[in-house]
Order: structure tokens, then C-alpha cells, then sequence
């Protein structure tokens, strides 16, 4: 009963929120100040794309071919490795994991997903709910609040095609 009070209330945010943006969005896609920045977009729901957004922009040159690879190539190694040793399969996940971040990113990104990976694991051996959710929420905040942002940030030394998502 419990999980599917959860999906129920998850449904009809969803609903809602889509349902916003749905009507913002035709509201305002005949607006002269944003025409310029419409583009041809979902052929498929008849929607347009905003140009001018800065994520779907990044999503959809940038980081869109290297995520696909990422994908295709996690997929690609799981299927193997369950049709070979499947009792290995999540040490092949955590593998390819470190290597494409140390691949894309570098090794000071990894050592930064690691170190919160880490800590995450050692709260949870606690076994307390309470204290691995707000474990969570602190490893989340640490990558947007500002003196640890700007701390994290401090280990960087080198630039990648992929820095604006780092840690969004």
C-alpha cells in the first residue's frame, strides 16, 4: 500500500507539473521576443525546441554523442559479462564506471565522485535510514552550496568539453 501511495503522489506531480509546462509553453510560443530562439524540435509530440536554453543546447550537441557511447558501451559490457560470469557483473558496472569518468573527466572529477561514493558507503553501513537519507541530502548540497562547490572545485586544475555538467 505504501509503494503505491508513493507512485500515485509521483503520478499526479508528474501530471501536474507536465501539464504546466505544457500550457506555459503554448501560451507563449507565438511571443515575437522568443521566436528567434524557436527551432524546429519533437516531430513526434509536434512540439518546437527553445534554442535558447542553455541545457537542452549542451544535452543535444554536446553531450549527446558521448553519452550515447557511454550507454551503448555499459550495455555492450553488462550483457557480456552476464553471459560469461554474471556473479562479477557489478564490479564490471563499478569498471566501466571509473573509466569513463576518469576518461571524460579526469582523475581529480573521479576522485571527487569517489570520495562522495565513499562516504556514502560508510554512513550506510550504519543500517540507519534516517542517517543515509540525510547523508544523501548533504553529498547533493555539497555539489551546489557554495563553499563546497567552490571547494571542490579548488582540485580541478584542467578544463574538459564536458565542465558545465559537472556537477549539475
Amino acid at each position: 500500500y505504501e509503494l503505491g501511495f508513493y507512485a500515485l503522489i509521483l503520478t499526479c506531480a508528474v501530471v501536474y507539473s507536465g501539464n504546466g509546462i505544457f500550457d506555459a509553453s503554448r501560451d507563449n510560443v507565438n511571443r515575437k521576443a522568443f521566436r528567434q530562439g524557436i527551432k524546429p524540435g519533437w516531430h513526434y509530440f509536434g512540439r518546437k525546441m527553445d534554442a535558447a536554453d542553455f541545457e537542452w543546447a549542451m544535452w543535444f550537441t554536446a553531450f549527446r554523442n558521448i553519452i550515447i557511447f557511454a550507454l551503448s558501451g555499459h550495455i555492450l559490457f553488462a550483457k557480456i559479462c552476464s553471459m560469461v560470469a554474471p556473479q562479477h557483473r557489478s564490479v564490471v558496472y563499478m569498471l566501466y564506471g571509473m573509466l569513463a569518468v576518469l576518461g571524460t573527466m579526469g582523475r581529480a572529477y573521479l576522485m571527487i565522485v569517489l570520495s562522495h561514493c565513499v562516504v556514502l558507503y560508510s554512513v550506510a553501513l550504519a543500517k540507519q535510514r534516517w542517517l543515509c537519507f540525510a547523508a544523501g541530502l548533504c553529498s547533493l548540497a555539497s555539489f551546489r552550496l557554495d563553499p563546497f562547490s567552490t571547494w571542490q572545485n579548488g582540485f580541478v586544475t584542467r578544463t574538459f568539453d564536458l565542465q558545465d555538467v559537472l556537477f549539475y
